[in-house]
C-alpha cells in the first residue's frame, strides 16, 4: 500500500480571482444598518427607562384619568408610538417629575435621530441595490461567463444583453437578472463549478517553497465536443456501420429472442424462426460487413434441401436452438414450470405471445421512435404476421410438430452438409431486396448492433468519420460541417456568434434527415471545459505530507459504507434461489433474471439501476464507530476536534481501496488543515476525465507527463475494469440495452485515454451468488468494475447503472449529513452544528440548519431596508455569519446537484436572495461558515489570491 502522498495531483480553478466578489458585499449599505441597529438598541433602552419611571409616577396616582392616561403613555413610548406619546406628553406636563420630563424628551431625540437614519440608510441601500446589481451584471457580461450562458443556451444572455442596454442608459438593472448575474459571479470567483468556462482544470505539486501559485493562473484553453447523443445520431445515420455484431444482451430460449430495454424496466420477446435464431446465436464475435450480414440473412432465405420448408406445414425438422444450461428441460412432462428443487431450472415470461399474433413488443419500422432519432424508416409493405414470407426470414410460422428426442442432434456438423449461413461463391446472389429489408429491421429493434469503427471516444468523431472512404461526400460534407460548429465554440471572441449557428445548423439537419421531435433537447448541444495552460498549485511538502496520514484514517472510517449494499443483497439472494448458490451464472442470463424479477413485481430489484441518488447507510459499522468517538468528544469554541483520529477497523469484505477527496487545502491559525467539499471513490476519475480532454486539446506527451494519471489501487486476487463508454466520455450516453466493454485497468501505466488498454466482453463474463456478496468472474479471475471516469453514477444509463452497483464500490460517499453531530439548538429554535476537524481535516464546516418557515418573510409594501432588520435580528438570533454559504434542501432526500452560494446577509443583493429562495419551495436552509475564504486563497505573482480546490487521493 502506497503511504506517501502523491507528488501531483489535480486542481480546480475558479475563472476570477478570489477578490472579484468584494465589490457585491456592499460594506457600505452594512455600515448603515449596523448604524440604524445601534440607534434602535438605544432608544430602546432609553424606553425601558422611561418605563421604569413613569411607573413610579403611576403608582403615586389614584385610579382615574389620569393614572389611566400615564398608562397609556407608557405603553406608546414601550411599543415605539412616537407621535402618540408626543401628543400625550404634552397633554401630562403637569403630571410628569422632572425627572420623566428629561427622559421622555431624550427618548424623543434618540427616536428622532433614529428616524433620520433610517431614511438615510434606506436611501444608501437602494443606490446600493442599484450599484451591485449593475456590477454583478457587468461581471457577469464577461467573456468567461458569458462563453457558458452561450454554450449552455440559458436565457440569462438576453436578459443580460438587455441589463447591459438599460445600465448604458444610466437606469438600473432589474432585480431578478441582477440576482441570477450575482449567482453566477460568486460561483466563478469562489466555488468552483465541475465544467465549462466557470472553472478550469490545472495541476498541483508538492514541493519545496512557500504555498504559492507557480506560472500566470489566466492563460487557459478552452475544449467543446458535441452532446454526445447528438454525435450519436449524426454517426448512425450518416455513417455505414462496419460491422455487425449482436446484441450482447440477447438470450436465446423457449423458442424466441429475448433482450433487455434501454431502461432495463422489461425483458423484450423477439420472435424470430429457429433459422434465424442459430443464426443469431452462431454471429461471430467480431460481427460482419453489412455486404456479409446481407448474404447471410439471404442464405438463411435460400431453400435448403435438409430443412424443413416453412411454407409446408406437414415438414417437419428438429429445433435447432441451442442449449442452454438454465432452461429446463424440454422432456419433463411440463417445461413452463421451473422445478423447485432444480434451482437452474429456467422459467419462461408468465405471460407468452401468440404464436399467431405479431410481437406488440417488436417495433414497427415504420414508426419512428422518440429515443432514437435515426430510427425513421418507413417500410413500403408488412407481411401479414401470421403467414410465413419466404422473402423474410424473420417471418414466424410456428412448427406443427415438437421436435423428437430420437433424431440425431441438430448442432453437431455434418461433414457432407454446406453451411447455410454461408454464401456459396459457385451460386449466383439471390435478389438481396429480402435479406436487406431484414437486416435493417433487426438494427431497427436492437438486435443487432453497429460495432463503431468511428467510436464517440474518438478525440474528434466526426471528422473521423467524414474521412472514411465509406462516407459519401455529402454525409462527409454535413459531418465536416456540424465539427466546424462545434470547435467554433471554443474560441471566445466568437462564441456568441457560433452557438446560434450551431443550433441553426442542427435544426436544419434535423428537418432534413427526419428526426422526431424533440431529439435536441437532450441537454445542450455542446459541453465545455477549461484547462489552465501555464499555472500550477505549488505546496510546501512538508507542510502538508502530514495530513495524508490524517486523510487514511478519515478514509478508513468512511470509505467502506455502501449505500446499494441491502438492494445488492436482495439481488444475491434472489439469483441464489433462482440458480443456486456457487454457480456460474452467464452475466447476460443474470441480469435477464433481475430485470424479469422486477418487472414481475419483486421488491428493492429495480433500485439496482434507478436514477437516485443515496445516502450512505446509518447503520454501516465504520459510520456508527465515528458518530460514536464524535459524541464522546466535547465542542470546544464551535469545533469538535479528534487529534490524533484512531485508525478505523479493517474490512476486508469492502471493495473500496482508495479514496479521493475533494477540497481547500488552507491554514487556520497558521497550521495547515484540508476542508473537505465531496469524497469519491479514489480511482483516478478526476485524472481520466483530464487526460481525456488533454488528448483532445492535442497537448504533446511532454506536456502531458506533467499531469497525474492515476489509476485504482489494486484489491489482492482481483483484476480492475473499467467501462469504457464511462471511461472514455464525460457526456450521457444512450446504449440499447447491450452490455458494454469492460476495459482493463489494473497495472496499466500507460498514459492517454484507456482504449489503450485491454478489453473484454461482458457476454464472457460469469456472476456467482452466494459468496457474501455478488462476485463477477471471467476466465477464472475475480473482477472489480472500478467508476472510473467523471460522470456520477445516477447519470449513467441503466446497464452501466447496474453493472456498478452490483460489482464496483460505491462512487461517491456523501457521509456529512449522516455522521452529522448533534449540536445543540438555538434561542431561536435553529441547531448549532460545530466543525468537524479529524486530525487536520475539517470534514464538515459549522452549519445552522433552520426550517425554511422560521426565515422572515417580506411583507407587502415592506422596503428592502425594513426587511433586512428583521434579517438581521433573525439571523444574530440563531448565530448566523452575515458572510455564509447558503444551501437549500428541497426534499427528504439528498439534493446532489444544489450547490452551496456564499451571500452577505448584511448587503442589498444578499436580503434579496434570501427572499428569493424562501419564495421558492425549499424545505429547509443550510447556513455554513464560509471556508475557506479570500484570506486563505494562494497568492499568484502578481499578488492575486486565486481559490483552488485539490483532488487528494489516499490508500485506505
Amino acid at each position: 500500500m502506497n503511504t506517501s502522498p502523491r507528488p501531483t495531483f489535480v486542481v480546480r480553478v475558479p475563472a476570477f480571482p478570489a477578490d472579484g466578489v468584494d465589490a457585491l458585499r456592499s460594506p457600505r449599505a452594512a455600515d448603515w444598518l449596523r448604524r440604524c441597529r445601534d440607534a434602535a438598541e438605544e432608544t430602546r433602552l432609553q424606553a425601558a427607562r422611561c418605563s421604569d419611571i413613569l411607573y413610579d409616577v403611576v403608582a403615586g396616582l389614584p385610579a382615574g384619568r389620569d393614572r389611566s392616561a400615564l398608562l397609556d403613555l407608557r405603553r406608546s413610548v414601550h411599543n415605539g408610538r412616537a407621535a402618540r406619546a408626543r401628543r400625550l406628553v404634552g397633554k401630562l406636563a403637569p403630571l410628569l417629575t422632572p425627572a420623566a420630563e428629561r427622559a421622555l424628551d431624550r427618548w424623543d431625540r434618540l427616536v428622532a435621530d433614529a428616524e433620520r437614519t433610517r431614511r438615510s440608510a434606506a436611501e444608501v441601500w437602494d443606490g446600493e441595490l442599484d450599484r451591485s446589481g449593475a456590477a454583478a451584471v457587468k461581471t457577469a457580461s464577461r467573456s468567461a461567463i458569458t462563453l457558458e450562458l452561450a454554450r449552455s443556451t440559458s436565457p440569462l444572455t438576453a436578459a443580460l444583453d438587455r441589463a447591459m442596454t438599460a445600465i448604458g442608459h444610466g437606469a438600473a438593472p432589474d432585480l431578478d437578472t441582477a440576482l441570477s448575474a450575482y449567482a453566477f459571479v460568486v460561483r466563478a470567483c469562489m466555488k468552483t463549478t465541475p465544467r465549462g468556462s466557470l472553472s478550469a482544470w490545472a495541476h498541483g505539486v508538492l514541493t519545496d517553497g512557500p504555498d504559492r501559485w507557480d506560472g500566470d493562473p489566466r492563460p487557459r484553453e478552452h475544449h467543446a465536443e458535441l452532446n454526445a447523443f447528438i454525435s450519436l445520431t449524426l454517426l448512425r445515420q450518416l455513417v455505414p456501420p462496419g460491422r455487425l455484431v449482436a446484441n450482447p444482451s440477447t438470450v436465446d430460449t423457449d423458442g424466441a429472442l429475448y433482450a433487455i430495454t434501454p431502461n432495463c424496466d422489461a425483458v423484450r420477446r423477439i420472435r424470430a424462426d429457429s433459422a434465424l435464431r442459430e443464426l443469431i446465436a452462431t454471429w461471430p464475435p467480431e460481427g460482419r460487413t453489412m455486404t456479409d450480414a446481407t448474404r447471410a440473412l439471404a442464405a438463411v432465405a435460400r431453400p435448403d434441401p435438409h430443412r424443413a420448408d416453412p411454407r409446408r406445414a406437414d415438414s417437419h425438422r428438429p429445433d435447432p436452438r441451442r442449449a442452454d444450461p438454465h432452461r429446463a428441460d424440454p422432456h419433463r412432462a411440463d417445461p413452463h414450470r421451473a422445478d423447485p428443487e432444480r434451482p437452474d431450472s429456467h422459467r419462461p415470461e408468465p405471460r407468452r405471445a401468440d404464436p399467431h399474433r405479431a410481437d406488440p413488443h417488436l417495433a414497427d419500422p415504420r414508426r419512428a421512435d422518440p429515443e432514437r432519432p435515426d430510427s425513421h424508416r418507413a417500410e413500403p409493405h408488412r407481411a401479414d404476421p401470421r403467414r410465413a414470407d419466404p422473402e423474410r426470414p424473420d417471418s414466424h410460422r410456428p412448427d406443427s410438430h415438437r421436435p423428437d428426442p430420437h433424431r440425431p442432434d441438430p448442432h453437431q456438423p455434418d461433414p457432407n452438409r454446406p453451411d447455410p449461413h454461408q454464401p456459396d461463391p459457385h451460386q449466383p446472389d439471390p435478389a438481396p431486396s429480402g435479406a436487406e429489408k431484414t437486416l435493417a429491421r433487426l438494427v431497427d429493434i436492437g438486435l443487432l448492433v453497429g460495432a463503431d469503427e468511428t467510436p464517440l471516444q474518438d478525440p474528434d468523431p466526426l471528422r473521423a468519420a467524414a474521412r472514411r472512404p465509406d462516407v459519401t461526400e455529402e454525409a462527409a460534407a454535413i459531418l465536416t460541417e456540424v465539427a466546424d460548429a462545434a470547435d467554433a465554440l471554443t474560441r471566445t471572441d466568437a462564441a456568441a456568434a457560433a452557438v446560434p449557428e450551431l443550433a441553426g445548423t442542427l435544426n436544419s439537419l434535423s428537418a432534413r434527415l427526419s428526426w422526431p421531435a424533440g431529439a435536441l433537447r437532450h441537454g445542450a448541444p455542446a459541453y465545455a471545459d477549461t484547462v489552465l495552460t501555464t499555472g500550477k498549485l505549488a505546496l510546501d511538502a512538508a507542510e502538508w505530507a502530514p495530513l495524508w496520514t490524517s486523510l487514511r484514517a478519515v478514509a478508513g472510517w468512511i470509505g467502506h459504507a455502501d449505500p446499494w449494499a441491502a438492494t445488492r443483497a436482495r439481488a444475491e439472494a434472489h439469483l441464489e434461489a433462482v440458480f443456486g448458490a456457487h454457480r456460474p451464472i452467464p452475466l447476460t442470463v443474470a441480469l435477464h433474471a433481475l430485470v424479469r424479477a422486477a418487472d414481475s413485481g419483486v421488491p428493492g430489484i429495480e433500485e439496482l439501476w434507478s436514477d437516485e441518488f443515496r445516502l450512505p447507510p446509518a447503520d454501516d459499522p465504520g459510520l456508527a464507530g465515528l458518530r460514536e468517538l464524535m459524541a464522546a468528544t466535547p465542542t470546544v469554541d464551535g469545533v469538535l476536534r479528534i487529534d490524533p483520529l484512531p485508525p478505523a477497523p479493517a474490512r476486508p469484505d469492502s471493495l473500496t481501496t482508495r479514496l479521493a477527496f475533494y477540497g481547500h487545502p488552507v491554514r487556520l491559525d497558521g497550521r495547515p488543515r484540508f476542508v473537505v467539499n465531496s469524497v469519491e471513490d479514489g480511482c483516478g476519475r478526476a485524472d481520466a476525465h483530464v487526460q481525456r480532454i488533454l488528448d483532445r486539446i492535442g497537448l504533446d506527451d511532454e506536456q502531458r507527463r506533467a499531469w497525474p494519471d492515476n489509476r485504482p489501487t489494486p484489491l489482492a486476487d482481483t483484476v480492475d475494469v473499467e467501462i469504457a463508454a464511462v471511461a472514455d466520455s464525460n457526456v450521457n450516453l444512450r446504449v440499447l440495452g447491450a452490455l458494454p466493454e469492460l476495459t482493463v485497468s489494473q497495472g496499466l501505466s500507460t498514459r492517454g485515454r484507456s482504449a489503450a488498454g485491454a478489453r473484454i466482453d461482458a457476454r464472457e463474463c460469469h456472476v456467482v451468488a452466494g459468496e457474501g456478496r455478488l462476485v463477477l468472474a471471467h476466465g477464472g479471475r475475480r473482477l472489480r468494475v472500478v467508476p472510473r471516469g467523471r460522470m456520477a453514477d445516477f447519470h449513467y444509463p441503466a446497464v452501466l447503472r447496474l453493472l456498478l452497483r452490483m460489482f464496483g464500490p460505491s462512487p461517491e460517499h456523501r457521509v456529512q449529513p449522516v455522521i452529522a453531530p448533534e449540536g445543540h439548538l438555538t434561542e431561536a429554535g435553529c441547531r448549532l452544528v460545530p466543525r468537524v476537524d479529524l486530525g487536520g481535516v475539517i470534514l464538515m464546516r459549522r452549519t445552522v440548519i433552520v426550517e425554511s418557515d422560521q426565515v422572515p418573510r417580506r411583507g407587502a409594501g415592506e422596503t428592502l431596508l425594513s426587511y433586512a432588520e428583521r434579517v438581521d435580528a433573525w439571523r444574530r438570533g440563531c448565530a448566523i455569519p452575515a458572510w455564509s454559504f447558503v444551501r437549500a434542501v428541497n426534499a427528504a432526500g439528498a439534493d446532489k446537484h444544489r450547490k452551496p452560494m456564499p451571500i452577505d446577509l448584511t448587503s442589498p443583493l444578499g436580503v434579496a436572495q434570501i427572499e428569493r429562495t424562501t419564495h421558492r419551495e425549499a424545505r429547509r436552509l443550510l447556513f455554513q461558515e464560509v471556508l475557506p475564504d479570500a484570506a486563505h486563497a494562494p497568492v499568484a505573482e502578481d499578488g492575486s489570491r486565486w481559490f483552488a480546490e485539490a483532488v487528494w487521493e489516499v490508500d485506505i
